[in-house]
């Protein structure tokens, strides 16, 4: 059976003079993550707004994405470490 499961991010973007900063917020329906980058208008070379946006999301967005991945590989670790466990438990018994 397919199952579908939607995982809203809430994206602010907040600007504060040259400093652009995103914040994010990732709703699982189980729990929240909440995430920030940022960009500095005047390291693109010129007062570009869109681009200083696109900079701070995507900072935060890969920060997200890393932070997601490696909950995913703890958990996946500590299942196997767990299954390991329990059939070398099962063997001995076995014996």
């Amino acid at each position: 059976m397919r199952q579908t499961a939607i995982w809203p991010v809430a994206v602010r973007v907040v600007h504060n003079g040259e400093e652009t900063k995103a914040e994010l917020v990732l709703d699982t329906g189980q729990w929240f993550m909440d995430y920030s980058g940022s960009a500095r208008q005047g390291s693109l070379g010129a007062r570009v707004p869109e681009a200083a946006d696109a900079l701070a999301v995507g900072e935060a967005l890969i920060e997200l994405g890393s932070q997601l991945i490696g909950m995913a590989e703890s958990e996946m670790a500590a299942r196997q470490a767990k299954y390991a466990e329990q059939t070398a438990r099962a063997g001995a018994d076995q014996v």
